[in-house]
């Protein structure tokens, strides 16, 4: 069977790809890790059992990177994830509070009454344009 030949939007993109593909390396990784966590199966348990069965519990969420939520009478009070998800969260959230620091030294220093003034002027024009819209 033969394929039909590449679009060239199609061969740009793909030469695009392969040439930066070390510096992708990271971001890619960090989809993948994504992908799985937003695949595995999250199962619910009761505390009784959770208590019963720590042992087991343990070893699923380990081995196979399953997650649960720890119930109380129908109520969710926990959850129990595998480590490695606690890990890449952190690490993401150090990423973002280290963009955060990058923007907030670059920017240059505003009086707080002029960032209260221009923030009360945009939820003015907010609020005037949905009420526009109800009328």
């Amino acid at each position: 069977m033969l394929l039909p030949p590449l679009s060239r939007r199609l061969r740009r993109r793909i030469l695009r790809v392969s040439q930066g593909r070390r510096q992708q390396e990271k971001h890619d990784r960090l989809h993948i890790i994504d992908m799985i966590i937003s695949v595995s199966m999250i199962k619910t348990l009761t505390a009784i059992k959770a208590r019963q069965n720590l042992g087991e519990v343990l070893e699923e969420v380990y081995y196979n990177g399953d997650q649960y939520i720890i119930e109380r009478a129908g109520k969710p009070m926990a959850a129990l994830v595998p480590l490695w998800q606690i890990q890449v969260r952190e690490k993401h959230k150090a990423q973002l509070f280290g963009m955060l620091d990058k923007v907030w030294k670059s920017a240059p220093p505003v009086k707080p009454a002029i960032v209260e003034r221009e923030v009360a002027e945009a939820v003015r024009a907010v609020r005037t344009k949905s009420h526009r819209k109800k009328a």
